[in-house]
């Protein structure tokens, strides 16, 4: 699978989390193993990385070009960024 779907189940799974509980996940590994078997990694086995910040958060990774690929909560989309 491709990080770009692996990072959409993790969004998924991220929403799935707030609808449940109220609130967002403070670190991915709250996840697994309700939400995600197990967290998913990137190109070159790179783990995504998130950040929350209040109501919002941030999820990324390095694609094989080395731009980060970049999902921002509060606009529900992809961005890439150099």
């Amino acid at each position: 699978m491709d990080a770009k779907k692996s990072g959409e189940k993790l969004v998924t799974a991220i929403e799935k989390y707030r609808t449940d509980n109220g609130k967002l996940p403070s670190n991915l590994s709250q996840l697994t193993p309700d939400y995600i078997t197990e967290t998913p990694t990137c190109y070159l086995g790179q783990n995504f990385r998130y950040f929350q910040y209040g109501e919002n958060y941030e999820v990324w990774y390095n694609n094989c070009a080395f731009l980060i690929e970049k999902y921002y909560s509060e606009r529900n989309q992809w961005v890439s960024d150099s």
